[in-house]
């Protein structure tokens, strides 16, 4: 034995390291291990934890910023309450200048120079120029550049065992965690494995096809929206996102070229297909069920109450289907871990709250109200929308399939606005789409340039912890101003439509 080292998830797991051979994991009752200090499961992930037992002379003294612990522990506004007042007053005297940018962009738009630049970028010739430029530039990082991965050897970890006869998702554990996706996940990977071979820069170029196969389908729905060619440029420009896709080879990312097809196909009023990509899209990943509620109002409106209970049970039978053999080996266990809606995710890695502190962030009546305040943003603007007959009257809601694209995306991005955790690989959840929803918001041109630079820059990993608060507090921020947008484009539809009733009565 070369190695052992205890990992304590929902079990305790050895794992040890044999010479000569790969390392082998082992689950080990949670009774025959001791329980962890309880000092040691809230130790600062920054900072050096505080000595479990009185310093003596002979003890190495561990010196403690207590400013820097302060901050962590009870947040910014409690060790720098003026700074963040500025910051929010910085955000206030934005949104009281939407008039004055709406008349910039209406200026702008007056100079020939400005239209010229607009259709050269509008151009279906420039975007497929730019597709294959991205394409090349993702071969060129593939064969030339070092490789830097995340979860990529779990996942294929999971699949070895689940492709050699394991069904127990017990058994399912990697160094990096337990395998928390449903089974759709396991036939997803699985045919991935089958097609490279488990070879890295095979799955590197599989995932850089895919990303040229999305920006094509991000084109589709603008087009089965009716809106500007010009937003699907900032997908294919956008360097994090190209980043996490191809380099760090996300599992997140085939799940959301999925999910973007399934918006194309209720776009296009494909309701059985939609229905049938989407469960098995939610079975590789739990995150995207956020599209749920807006996916059955607009069943709900195009095809009625009887239909729209149809295919929700569609969906709930085919995730059963997908989950079978799992399901058969240990229900319990599958059930249990790849739809456990009870994982916390860590203060140290999120990129959303951090400001607030660890004992804040941490603390239960939080996560409540977040939860609250998401199904709470989603019902108002359902209702909204729901009782103009799935048609806003906004100038930038051409069709009534902007409206559902509009209902779709402001559903998934209420959700993540106001979780609690997310982690910087989530980015790619809401960031391609974010452009449409600002510009289906009624959001000014240049703070759709600046809101989506704000995110393409700010999520990532900054190496201070003070540095990383500030950037949850400025991307949270700005997402509430992406909020406002949202309501204040709903709520003037609103009232709009009641006023020609009004008329027409």
């Amino acid at each position: 034995v070369q190695s052992i080292a205890i990992h304590n998830f929902r079990s305790y797991y050895l794992t040890i390291a044999y010479e000569g051979t790969k390392w082998n994991q082992y689950r080990v009752p949670g009774d025959l291990v001791r329980k962890c200090d309880p000092r040691s499961r809230i130790s600062s992930f920054f900072l050096p934890p505080a000595p479990a037992f009185p310093l003596n002379n002979d003890t190495p003294h561990t010196v403690i910023n207590f400013d820097e612990y302060n901050t962590e522990v009870y947040g910014l506004m409690a060790t720098r309450t003026l700074t963040v007042l500025g910051t929010l007053c910085v955000f206030v005297l934005v949104a009281l200048s939407y008039e004055l940018l709406n008349s910039l962009d209406r200026k702008l738009w007056q100079y020939n120079l400005i239209q010229i630049i607009y259709r050269v970028l509008s151009s279906r010739a420039l975007f497929y120029i730019a597709c294959t430029g991205m394409f090349l530039f993702s071969t060129f990082e593939i064969i030339m550049e070092s490789d830097f991965i995340n979860d990529w050897p779990a996942h294929l970890h999971h699949i070895e065992r689940f492709m050699g006869g394991e069904l127990n998702y017990e058994n399912y554990m990697h160094h990096h965690g337990p395998c928390t996706y449903a089974g759709g996940f396991m036939w997803l990977y699985s045919l991935y494995q089958f097609i490279t071979q488990g070879n890295l820069q095979n799955f590197q170029f599989l995932w850089a096809l895919l990303e040229l196969v999305h920006w094509q389908v991000m084109r589709s729905i603008l087009h089965a929206a009716s809106l500007p060619p010009v937003l699907a440029l900032f997908a294919v420009f956008s360097n994090r996102l190209h980043l996490y896709n191809v380099r760090v080879v996300i599992n997140d990312f085939p799940s959301l070229v999925m999910m973007h097809i399934v918006i194309l196909l209720l776009l296009r009023h494909r309701w059985l297909l939609a229905s049938v990509l989407y469960s098995f899209v939610v079975s590789t990943k739990l995150n995207f069920v956020f599209y749920s509620p807006a996916i059955f109002v607009v069943l709900l409106r195009h095809v009625g109450f009887v239909k729209t209970v149809g295919y929700c049970a569609l969906m709930g039978l085919l995730q059963l289907v997908i989950g079978v053999p799992f399901i058969a080996s240990n229900y319990l266990s599958y059930f249990s871990i790849a739809y456990d809606i009870r994982r916390t995710l860590l203060w140290e890695k999120t990129k959303n709250f951090k400001f607030l502190g660890r004992l804040l962030f941490q603390e239960w009546r939080v996560s409540i109200l977040l939860l609250g305040l998401s199904i709470t943003c989603v019902c108002a603007l359902l209702l909204l929308v729901y009782v103009q007959g799935m048609k806003l009257t906004s100038s930038r809601h051409p069709t009534s399939q902007s409206t559902v694209l509009f209902l779709l995306l402001t559903c998934n991005f209420f959700f993540i606005c106001f979780a609690r955790g997310f982690y910087t690989p989530f980015l790619c959840w809401y960031l391609y789409t974010l452009p449409l929803m600002m510009y289906l918001s009624g959001t000014p041109s240049t703070l759709i340039v600046a809101f989506f630079s704000v995110h393409e820059v700010l999520v990532r990993n900054w190496g201070s912890m003070e540095a990383e608060m500030w950037v949850t507090l400025v991307l949270f921020l700005t997402n509430l101003m992406i909020v406002k947008d949202i309501f204040v484009c709903a709520c003037q539809s609103a009232r709009e439509s009641i006023s020609k009733r009004i008329k027409a009565e």
